[in-house]
């Protein structure tokens, strides 16, 4: 479109598509080979250079100019909402527990805390912590089974 501005026969049109098409080739296409942070960058600055008010009435005048713009303001702005959440969805994910953080802590609460604690209650009260010591005894040989064939597979 503003190709055809820059060669349009009318002087006055001609001079104004000259204008905005300058700023547009400033950044020209090569804006869409960069990467997603750069190109947003990119099209913040040429959004902000049309917007100028030495510009602006160069584009008001040349007819769907402004409404291409205005598209693309809308496309950037959803860009940037979409961009933000997202980088918040990764923040969040990165901020989370992983299993394998977990495992070392885990282990030694089970190793130097349960098992020692169910060894002392099933002494000194055998009929009544046999029966939970034996489970957890159990749990704890299935996950290890679980842990050894897992590491078999790889």
């Amino acid at each position: 479109m503003l190709k055809a501005y820059e060669v349009f026969p009318v002087e006055n049109t001609k001079a104004r598509g000259q204008k905005v098409a300058a700023i547009f080739k400033k950044y020209g296409v090569k804006i869409t080979e960069e990467n997603y942070s750069s190109e947003s960058n990119l099209i913040d600055s040429l959004l902000k250079d049309l917007s100028a008010s030495e510009v602006q009435a160069s584009v008001t005048a040349l007819s769907g100019v402004s409404e291409a713009i205005a598209q693309i303001r809308t496309t950037q702005e959803e860009f940037a909402r979409l961009r933000l959440q997202y980088e918040e969805a990764f923040t969040e994910n990165l901020s989370k527990v992983s299993a394998s953080s977990l495992r070392k802590p885990l282990l030694g609460l089970i190793n130097k805390k349960l098992i020692p604690y169910l060894v002392a209650m099933t002494l000194v009260d055998g009929a009544k912590y046999t029966a939970f010591a034996d489970k957890v005894a159990k749990i704890i040989d299935d996950m290890n089974e679980v842990v050894k064939t897992r590491g078999k597979k790889k």
